[in-house]
């Protein structure tokens, strides 16, 4: 997948659009079949910002979507380590938000009434104040982490991961000489298939018991429908803003509105 993104990279400083583009389709098609989200978020990434570029803004839109959501659980990963190295690691990334949310600007200018603003709101929100919001999730989780149905589930999800990662690293390593390696690729993808969807049950039953849990392993971003719903009283209003390299966005947002201005 490396290999494919400099190829990529290079054709597309040639001018060579059509091919640039199927390398990266290549690159983005090996890093999810590897299992492998660092690349798979270099190459989203790459990939949606060469669509972008050429005025693309739909096209690219589901690479950038992909590569965020990769982003942030690569993030998750960094737990543990000191919080100026974890928001160094996502300082590396920063410009992945900053492009998505430019890009639906974009679409938002063509489509007003198209839900762009309330996309653009949801995107910021990953970002902002992480650590933060996530010590308070932290502190939440603490309270059932010795409950013994919870470890049990727990522990299912950890080892189910586990499965995945050996069986998508056995699949890229399975050589094509090596003998029945079609039979034995058709089996180790349909062990992949079934792992994920034991690992839906689980994950599903943690979110419906343990939603703080789950909101720390598999973070959400938060959309207007939970400030309008849930979040927001009566009276009460959210004012946020995101500062890009050109223009700053602000939102306001009570029960039954939202605004957004561009400046």
């Amino acid at each position: 997948a490396a290999t494919l993104t400099t190829l990529a990279v290079s054709l597309d400083r040639q001018g060579k659009i059509v091919e640039s583009e199927q390398v990266y389709l290549r690159a983005v098609d090996t890093s999810r079949k590897a299992g492998n989200p660092r690349t798979l978020l270099l190459n989203s990434s790459r990939l949606g910002f060469a669509l972008a570029k050429r005025g693309r803004y739909r096209e690219a839109l589901p690479y950038y979507r992909e590569s965020i959501e990769t982003l942030d659980r690569l993030y998750v990963r960094t737990r543990g380590l000191a919080e100026d190295t974890r928001q160094a690691f996502l300082g590396q990334y920063s410009n992945i938000y900053l492009e998505t949310i430019r890009l639906l600007l974009q679409l938002h200018k063509t489509s007003p009434q198209g839900g762009f603003d309330r996309q653009i709101l949801e995107v910021a929100s990953r970002n902002q104040s992480r650590v933060f919001t996530e010590m308070m999730r932290i502190a939440d989780v603490a309270r059932f982490s010795s409950d013994p149905a919870f470890q049990l589930l727990r522990n299912r999800q950890e080892t189910l991961h586990g499965r995945l990662d050996a069986l998508r690293q056995a699949v890229v390593t399975l050589s094509p000489a090596q003998p029945n390696a079609d039979a034995r690729r058709t089996d180790l993808n349909g062990q992949i298939d079934g792992s994920n969807r034991e690992l839906r049950v689980v994950e599903d039953q943690l979110l419906a018991r343990y939603p703080r849990f789950m909101e720390l392993t598999n973070p959400r971003p938060v959309t207007v429908e939970d400030l309008q719903g849930k979040l927001l009283k009566p009276g009460e209003a959210l004012l946020t803003f995101v500062l890009l390299p050109q223009e700053t966005v602000v939102f306001a947002v009570t029960r039954d509105r939202l605004k957004m201005t561009v400046s």
